[in-house]
């Protein structure tokens, strides 16, 4: 068959097979060890060897020494005993061996139960020097009945007296002070008190030591104790009590202690000796600048107590050095400050002036102590209290006007105090004292050009006064004024200091400040412009009428002016007369109601010229103003006939 093709076979599909991958082993690198690591352990091994090394060393030295002295002490009397049998006492201060088979005093370790009876002096010695508290109480009883030779009483109770300071048994401690009592003297006193001090001794036996040695020179021993607790302070009060008054002035030394126990001891006893009240006030003020004594006690005891007047000046003098020293505690200069005016003299009302304390403790009662005195300090710290509310501001007041003249140098200073009850009662004072104003200014100017930080307050208030005071020819205020004007009017922006300071140069200015003061008639707070005109109407009054005839025309500033006119009175009657000479009805009715407050007899014409001319043009509000300023001449000119 031909054109066919032969059939195909169908195509083998095979499956790849993945090939075989032996695995292949990770090569790790050792880590290699540093030198240093090396180094370290063989350290470390090496301290180690040498610290065991020793630990064996000292513990065979210890184990040696410790079996060499059990056989010592096991071993038989050698030597050692036989130089015991020829001495009393072995070498080391202690019986021997000898000693303690003769004597029946059993050794350290042995029973006590041995002991023998004591039968003669050397025995009870040798019993007082053991250590044994059985052996020493019976040597003491030994010894309190029977006589000790003359030449070993020393011996015996310098024994005794160490016993009495060293730990042991009560019962020995008891015996060896009555053995001490009865054969010591009045040098073992200090021992005793030593024994007083570590609770060796009972109060009663303090006592009888005391009772019998009462030498004064062991009080401040004694005195010491008393600042300790329980049973010694007990102590050195009974042997205080023993001495009697004869060591009054060391009790009084600590009579202000800063130990509670102390002082509270030595002021019961000088209660008990009813020591004199005047002795007690001088040591309590001498000790007001004594820092190791306790002042908040001396405070309290002088505040609570009547003053004495011999002391007012030693008092006075104390607390001056308590409150001037900054170091002390803030309350007790407080407190001191209370205390003067009840102990003080005139003499402290100086330091009271100056002091800046008086303002914050007590003001009525620094007011009263100063009102005692007429001196010129008495009269400076009550200036100081004006205006104070925590006072009488009358009796301040009535107080400084006593003083007259004298005391207008220092109300001054608060003339322009920023609290209004300080400075309004200081301007009374200054309108008794009949001031000039001159004086008023200069402290005003001081007030306002001083740098003094705590006084800035007082700029604004010493300008606002300034300018409320009469001026004064010649003065130098208006130049001080000009100086600060000069370098604060050019500038663009102003503040309110610098307008109140232009207002009172307007008032203060003189023929000197002509150029100036017509500056300010343009200036543009028509308050200064105004003040600018008055004062221009006074030192120049031609130019004054014309720059007020220029300025009234001006509605914003004619009523400032009006009212300036009207508080001048009728000194400017005349001034306004040339206001009603223009044809501006307005100005007109303003200035002839200037003339109704203020004018007299002479404007009568003028008012009358007006209002012909108002009723001729049909003014009528003109011709009503007129009306009402004759009117009102008319009836002051009736009231005043």
């Amino acid at each position: 068959m031909s054109g066919q093709l032969p059939p195909q076979k169908p195509a083998i599909t095979t499956k790849p097979q993945p090939i075989p991958v032996e695995p292949q082993p990770i090569p790790v690198k050792p880590i290699p060890e540093s030198s240093e690591t090396k180094r370290s352990f063989f350290l470390l091994a090496l301290i180690l060897g040498i610290s065991f090394a020793v630990l064996f060393v000292v513990a065979g030295i210890i184990g040696l020494i410790l079996l060499l002295g059990n056989a010592g002490d096991g071993g038989s009397d050698s030597k050692d005993v036989a130089d015991a049998g020829e001495r009393d006492v072995s070498p080391f201060g202690s019986p021997s061996r000898t000693e303690r088979r003769s004597t029946g005093i059993p050794n350290r370790f042995s029973n006590r139960s041995q002991l023998k009876e004591i039968e003669d002096f050397d025995t009870a010695l040798v019993s007082l020097n053991s250590s044994f508290p059985t052996d020493q109480e019976r040597a003491l009883e030994w010894m309190a009945k029977n006589t000790i030779p003359k030449s070993e009483l020393k011996r015996v109770v310098d024994r005794s007296a160490k016993l009495l300071t060293e730990p042991g048994s009560r019962s020995v401690q008891g015996k060896s002070f009555d053995l001490l009592l009865k054969h010591g003297n009045a040098s073992h006193t200090s021992t005793v008190i030593k024994a007083g001090k570590i609770y060796r001794l009972s109060e009663k036996q303090f006592g009888r030591w005391f009772k019998k040695y009462n030498d004064t020179k062991y009080a401040d021993s004694l005195i010491d104790m008393l600042g300790m607790a329980g049973s010694p302070a007990d102590l050195g009060k009974s042997a205080l009590l023993e001495m009697g008054k004869k060591i009054e002035p060391q009790i009084l030394q600590n009579y202000n202690s800063k130990h509670y126990n102390t002082r509270r001891s030595c002021r019961d006893m000088l209660s008990k000796w009813k020591t004199d009240r005047k002795k007690i006030a001088k040591q309590c003020i001498l000790d007001l600048t004594n820092t190791n004594k306790s002042t908040s006690d001396v405070l309290q005891w002088l505040k609570t107590s009547e003053p004495i007047s011999d002391l007012k000046p030693l008092a006075t003098q104390q607390i001056i050095k308590l409150m001037s020293d900054k170091k002390r505690r803030t309350f007790h200069r407080y407190d001191a400050t209370k205390i003067i005016v009840k102990w003080g003299d005139e003499s402290a009302c100086g330091f009271i002036a100056d002091s800046e304390l008086t303002l914050f403790t007590d003001p009525k009662a620094i007011a009263d102590f100063l009102m005692q005195f007429n001196s010129k300090d008495a009269a400076r710290g009550l200036a100081r209290l004006i205006g104070n509310y925590r006072v009488d501001r009358n009796k301040v007041v009535a107080a400084l006007v006593k003083f007259g003249s004298e005391a207008e140098d220092f109300v001054l200073p608060y003339v322009n105090e920023s609290d209004s009850r300080k400075r309004d009662d200081a301007r009374s004072l200054l309108v008794r004292f009949k001031t000039e104003s001159k004086k008023i200014a200069a402290q005003c100017i001081a007030d306002f050009t001083t740098d003094e930080p705590s006084l800035r307050h007082r700029k604004t208030t010493a300008i606002e006064y300034l300018a409320k005071l009469k001026p004064q020819p010649n003065s130098g205020i208006a130049k001080a004024l000009g100086e600060f004007l000069s370098h604060e009017l050019p500038k663009e922006r102003r503040d309110f200091l610098t307008d109140r300071v232009a207002f009172a140069f307007c008032n203060w200015a003189d023929q000197d400040q002509k150029q100036m003061l017509q500056s300010m008639v343009d200036d543009r707070s028509y308050r200064i412009c105004v003040a600018a005109i008055m004062r221009q109407l006074q030192i120049d009054s031609d130019q004054g009428k014309r720059n007020l005839k220029k300025h009234f025309a001006d509605f914003s500033r004619r009523r400032e002016l009006a009212k300036m006119l009207t508080e001048k009175g009728p000194e400017v009657e005349e001034i306004v007369h040339s206001l009603l000479s223009t044809s501006d009805e307005g100005e007109v009715v303003d200035a002839l109601n200037i003339l109704k407050q203020i004018g007299t007899s002479k404007s009568v014409s003028q008012i009358e010229k007006v209002a012909g001319v108002a009723k001729k043009f049909n003014k009528r509000r003109a011709l009503r103003t007129a009306e009402e300023a004759l009117a009102a001449i008319k009836q002051r000119d009736e009231s005043d006939q």
